[in-house]
């Protein structure tokens, strides 16, 4: 299993691996060793990093250390369909890698539709 991508800076290095940028990435030998072994499990489409899924259906990488950007997506995913807890988990981590699961509790809880229900 991959680990999550930390930051935005490892986001960014892992990106530029796929790029063959590799002379870009500032860091020690056996570091970027460890990063190119890491970026084989992910590929770039329309410069935007995906974790590789055998099925062909990637799934969109968003860093750690992103919050907003992981509530924004858990949002507009649950906005569209309103669905359970078990099965917005399950839709999140089909879509996406890696959504915390107090950000998929947090989006369900606070929408005023699943409350009404």
């Amino acid at each position: 299993m991959v680990s999550n991508v930390k930051n935005k800076e490892e986001y960014n290095h892992i990106v530029l691996m796929l790029k063959d940028r590799v002379k870009e990435i500032k860091m020690e030998k056996y570091s970027k060793k460890k990063l190119k072994i890491k970026a084989k499990a992910f590929v770039l489409i329309d410069n935007v990093l995906f974790l590789k899924d055998e099925d062909g259906l990637h799934k969109k990488v968003i860093c750690n250390d992103q919050e907003e950007i992981m509530v924004l997506e858990a949002t507009k995913l649950h906005n569209d369909n309103h669905f359970g807890m078990v099965r917005f988990e399950a839709k999140c981590n089909d879509y996406f890698f890696k959504i915390h699961r107090a950000i998929i509790r947090k989006v369900r809880s606070q929408c005023t539709v699943c409350l009404q229900s």
